[in-house]
């Protein structure tokens, strides 16, 4: 006989193939974990052995995964609820730990918007009802800054023959962290990023990038006074390549 077994790892839960044993010179039936399962919001049926995979069982595998499912939204509530406060605290610390148990719980695809996005809301709608000072509004924006920095650091390098995107700001733009998000995004998909950041003139930012031949130019511009960054476009040797401003 077997059955299915939640238990509690840290920040994640498990799910165990837990069989029953009857043995005649030990007396009652002994508990002995077979398989572990993996999280049960992925839960897969293949994983249980062909011959433990009855009926019964197999009906319990769909709301199981569901309770995983709520069960991971309402960590992942949490999380993103202490990493609020560790930033309004000005605890980098904290917060770094907290960025890792999001990661391992939505994956790095779903880390920054699970997680970071929410945060700089959070930060900003505070900021704006002045519910939180203009100075503890900006370190919370550093310390998050930092932390996707550090989050796209750990990403695989895509390799020197990837294609290239250079992303930038205009000199009129005061907001570099969006390309952090880009960043991100772009090196998950395979591509090299060259982030150039802000401060510079444009003309000096477009004859810089115009030696780099890359495949596209991301623009961030969240000012209004950004809104022709897209005159930035750089390449004589890749004249063709597209300027996108977000």
């Amino acid at each position: 006989m077997a059955f299915l077994r939640i238990r509690r790892s840290g920040d994640r839960s498990y799910v165990y193939l837990v069989g029953s044993e009857w043995d005649p010179h030990r007396g009652p039936p002994r508990q002995r974990v077979l398989r572990c399962l993996g999280r049960p919001d992925r839960l897969d049926p293949g994983r249980i052995p062909a011959r433990l995979r009855d009926p019964t069982l197999l009906r319990k595998l769909p709301a199981l995964r569901q309770h995983g499912q709520a069960l991971r939204r309402a960590t992942v509530r949490g999380i993103r609820h202490a990493f609020l406060g560790a930033i309004r605290a000005g605890s980098e610390e904290r917060a770094e730990r907290l960025a890792g148990a999001a990661r391992r719980l939505v994956g790095v695809d779903r880390h920054p918007e699970e997680l970071f996005r929410p945060a700089l809301r959070g930060i900003g709608a505070r900021g704006r009802e002045g519910r939180i000072p203009v100075r503890p509004e900006h370190v919370a924006t550093g310390i998050v800054a930092r932390v996707l920095e550090r989050a796209n650091a750990r990403l695989a390098d895509p390799g020197p023959s990837a294609p290239l995107v250079v992303l930038c700001v205009p000199d009129s733009e005061e907001h570099a962290l969006p390309l952090l998000f880009a960043e991100g995004l772009l090196r998950r998909r395979g591509f090299r990023t060259l982030n150039t950041g802000g401060g510079a003139p444009a003309a000096e930012t477009a004859r810089y990038v115009g030696g780099l031949d890359p495949v596209a130019v991301l623009i961030s511009v969240t000012q209004p006074q950004g809104l022709g960054a897209h005159e930035l476009r750089p390449s004589r040797r890749a004249p063709d390549a597209p300027a996108y401003g977000s």
